[in-house]
């Protein structure tokens, strides 16, 4: 393994040396590619336009919306009383390759705060609107959260600390809440002493007059403070999850409902008030995903095989039913509650999205999306890991004959305790129509079973995570089918590892906005939050390991890879683009065909769907090529 790192110079992207670098390598990459984008594009640029619920917030007698359509993004207002929307905003009106990711009104919804992106960075602007006057009153920059309001003058946000120290001397990355006057003061309210890794998140509701700060070290440890709305005292700890998970869900009557992955990992909803703690829902054998109190219920998400069901509880823990038990498996995710409405989003493999909003009685008041006829069939596929353990996916097929046909596209993630459910996965549609498979893998470091499932693909353990995805391609190739393995950012890592690791099983390999040097992952952008998660390099054993499956430090001469296509943006101010440039050189080095598309415009929280739907053409035309499909 070489000890001189020769690519080093590629990670000052903002040199001229590295920019004509990166042009030559989309020159090539586009002459290999040919026409075949063209003919991919307009069936892509369709489907962004599809209507996406991305965010939604509710108000006293209404919500608030941001939903993907049209080609742009909108906000949009929704009164319950007269059932109709009115258009608030458009991306825009605030500037060309501009994203929007959040609103936060106050409660009576006069004021919204609209957090927005230009170029998918995760730096984000946040801009005050005067709902009824229509005036922009502020904008605050940064990397910030939505506000929490404490009146329609001044509000809480959480301040992300990527470099240099916190106010009061913690290094970064760590996080903040501040208090902000609208015009005036700005300064820290929590989080003070917290050391480097701490996240903080706020979950205010309104209706119920409190706000919880959730103080998370990585994704597997956190605590629970708690403060009164509108005037704001001290925030006091209400639950200390004391090395695991745990996440306020709702509030009544003066007792907490916390969501707590001690124990066994599964997941209980535990009630919490000044006399102590006790569980109102145990865990079972399929793990609790998210809760709501609504309507003097519990509303809890169960994942069963990595599909979500939804069950309504009452707040002493006795079953009341299923809820939505007529759609079919897909990702259930709750969005919101308060002033008697729970707000839903629903999404599977032919569903962009559609939105629920309950009553008190738990009936449907509102809904909107449709789903899309693409005749899929789909099916549960299990295989056996190298250890033995027994890995759940989704097969997913359209059932008609096509150029693609005898193809699997493999798509994986597998860290960050983020669960892979049924989706719109959209820039693989079209190889579905024309006839290929779609395999959605659970694999270890998720937490499609828990928190012990994601622990099991964590830090020592992620080679679990590799061999996992690699008995799904074993599987695919057994059955016939030649492979393109597929992931992004944590996943392309993923993919990035195998290629290495198990090259044979690949045909193609579409690896987006990447880790590809875990010995240096801590040094680039926010890599230093991801040691809770990957471990340390600066810990010598921890840095074997790493050592041990790096792709970047694990190409070698004399391999026969597969084709490999790399892909990333300038903008990606998350994933350092190093990652992608450095790997890519290095498989060259190797004599692999593999090549690199950069986009000048898209970060790590992506693009507009026009820059989205021409970069999804473009991947997928290099698997087209490369499997010589249009031929």
């Amino acid at each position: 393994m070489a000890t001189v790192d020769e690519y080093l110079w590629l990670e000052d992207v903002g040199s001229e040396e590295v920019r004509q670098w990166i042009e030559a390598e989309n020159r090539r990459f586009r002459e290999f590619i040919g026409g075949i984008a063209e003919r991919l594009y307009p069936r892509l640029r369709a489907l962004y336009e599809m209507p996406v619920v991305y965010s939604v917030a509710l108000y006293r007698g209404g919500l608030y919306l941001v939903s993907r359509e049209r080609g742009t993004y909108v906000v949009k207002r929704l009164d319950f009383s007269r059932g109709e929307y009115e258009e608030v905003l458009r991306s825009e009106e605030l500037g060309e390759n501009v994203t929007i990711s959040a609103v936060s009104p106050t409660p009576d919804g006069g004021v919204l705060g609209v957090n927005y992106h230009v170029s998918g960075a995760d730096e984000s602007t946040l801009l005050v609107l005067d709902v009824e006057a229509g005036d922009r009153i502020e904008v605050l920059r940064g990397y910030i959260s939505p506000p929490v309001w404490l009146s329609r003058g001044e509000f809480l946000y959480t301040r992300f600390y990527r470099s240099g120290r916190t106010p009061d001397g913690v290094p970064a990355p760590a996080s903040r809440v501040h208090l902000h006057e609208m015009g005036g003061e700005d300064r820290v309210v929590f989080g003070e002493g917290f050391e480097t890794n701490w996240m903080m998140g706020l979950k205010p509701l309104y209706d119920r007059g409190v706000v919880f700060v959730t103080a998370m070290h990585g994704w597997s440890e956190s605590k629970i403070y708690v403060a009164r709305l509108p005037g704001l005292g001290e925030f006091a700890l209400l639950f200390d999850g004391r090395g695991s998970r745990a996440l306020p869900v709702g509030y009544e009557d003066g007792r907490a409902y916390v969501l707590y992955y001690g124990e066994n990992h599964l997941g209980s909803i535990l009630e919490v008030s000044e006399d102590g703690s006790r569980v109102v829902i145990s865990a079972e054998e399929y793990p609790i995903e998210g809760a709501a109190v609504h309507a003097g219920r519990i509303v809890a998400s169960r994942l069963v095989d990595g599909a979500n069901e939804l069950y309504a509880y009452s707040l002493d823990g006795g079953l009341e039913g299923r809820l939505l038990g007529d759609l079919p498996p897909g990702s259930l995710s709750i969005l919101g509650s308060g002033w008697g409405a729970l707000v839903l989003r629903y999404s599977s493999f032919d569903t962009p999205s559609r939105l629920f909003v309950l009553d008190e009685g738990m009936k449907v008041r509102f809904v909107e999306g449709e789903s899309l006829d693409l005749g899929l069939e789909v099916e549960d596929v299990w295989v056996t890991s190298r250890d033995g353990t027994r890995v759940h996916g989704f097969l997913v097929k359209s059932g008609r004959a096509g150029r693609c046909s005898g193809v699997a596209v493999v798509y994986g993630y597998g860290g960050f305790a983020i669960p892979v459910k049924p989706a719109f996965y959209v820039n693989y549609i079209p190889m579905l129509e024309e006839g290929a498979v779609l395999v959605i893998t659970n694999l270890r470091g998720g937490s499609e079973y828990g928190e012990e499932w994601h622990r099991a693909g964590w830090r020592r353990n992620k080679h679990r995570v590799f061999e996992d995805f690699e008995a799904f391609l074993e599987e695919m190739r057994r059955r016939g089918y030649r492979t393109v393995a597929t992931g992004s950012s944590n996943g392309g890592l993923l993919v990035a590892a195998v290629v290495t690791r198990r090259p044979e099983l690949v045909d193609v390999a579409l690896i987006g906005y990447p880790l590809t040097d875990m010995l240096r992952f801590h040094l680039l952008h926010i890599g230093k939050l991801w040691t809770t998660e990957y471990g340390d390099p600066e810990d010598p054993g921890d840095r074997a390991y790493l050592a041990s499956y790096s792709p970047y430090h694990n190409v070698r001469r004399g391999v026969r890879y597969p084709h490999v296509l790399v892909y990333t943006g300038l903008h990606d101010d998350r994933v350092h683009p190093a990652h992608a440039l450095k790997f890519v050189a290095k498989l060259r080095d190797a004599g692999a065909p593999a090549y690199l598309r950069v986009e000048t415009v898209s970060g790590h929280m992506g693009a507009t769907p026009e820059v989205r739907a021409r970069e999804a053409a473009e991947v997928l035309a290099f698997a087209y090529k490369a499997l010589r499909l249009d031929s």
